[in-house]
């Protein structure tokens, strides 16, 4: 870039014209630099670090799975629910709630253990989304049966 080429330049556009160029062309020098290319990395290698450190961990526990509200589902449905269900004779009824307690009552015990036996921990992230997903949608589907 010299003199003879901003002569037309600043013929057509003025003196902001020939220094905004030269801005631009100033700006464009400093970012094709090799040390402003490592600066640049190194302020996004910072941002990532401190937007990972914000982060919270999200590992699954043996206590955040024992609190999971599908367990006091199952205890809301045990001792609110099945007690007010009514059929038509007083023998269906009591078969039925009967089949619903030990059915509520095996599923939960079976999950208690298969959490104590930690297995849920060789899962990665996506089985276990797939694993709890499908156990709460079957259970609901039995539910939804029976309403």
């Amino acid at each position: 870039m010299d003199i003879n080429s901003l002569l037309p330049f600043f013929d057509k556009y003025g003196i902001k014209g020939v220094l905004g160029l030269i801005v631009i062309y100033f700006v464009y020098s400093i970012i094709k630099l090799s040390w402003f290319d490592t600066f640049i990395k190194e302020m996004i290698d910072k941002y990532k670090n401190k937007k990972s450190k914000s982060v919270v961990n999200n590992d699954i526990t043996d206590s955040d799975i024992l609190n999971h509200d599908i367990f006091n589902y199952i205890d809301f449905w045990l001792y609110s629910k099945i007690p007010t269900i009514q059929f038509s004779t007083e023998y269906r009824t009591e078969i039925f709630r009967k089949y619903l307690t030990i059915y509520l009552k095996k599923h939960k015990e079976n999950m208690h253990k298969y959490i104590t036996s930690k297995n849920f921990q060789e899962m990665d992230g996506f089985e276990n989304g797939l694993f709890a997903t499908a156990a709460f949608d079957v259970f609901n589907m039995n539910l939804d049966l029976i309403d």
